[in-house]
């Protein structure tokens, strides 16, 4: 099965997450995303990043721990998940 994204932050708008968010955007041609329960947040993560001269801009994906489709659709998509959430 392809997977549209080499890799996924889930929780990537807290403390952890947003530095390897930060960490990650200056690697070029990576395919990636970040993902978390609150779409504005995610969204001002990526346009934060992007301010900030990106040199891979992420896709932002809604998940929750809470609603199992959601995960199963967010890992299904990448080839690792990187979890900093909790």
């Amino acid at each position: 099965m392809a997977r549209p994204y080499d890799v996924v932050v889930f929780g990537s708008t807290g403390f952890t997450g947003t530095l390897i968010c930060e960490y990650l955007a200056q690697k070029e041609g990576l395919k990636w995303a970040v993902s978390g329960r609150n779409e504005q947040k995610l969204s001002a993560l990526v346009a934060k990043l992007s301010a900030a001269g990106a040199k891979s801009a992420p896709a932002p994906l809604v998940c929750s721990i809470d609603d199992k489709e959601s995960l199963h659709r967010v890992v299904g998509s990448a080839r690792v998940l990187i979890s900093a959430a909790g």
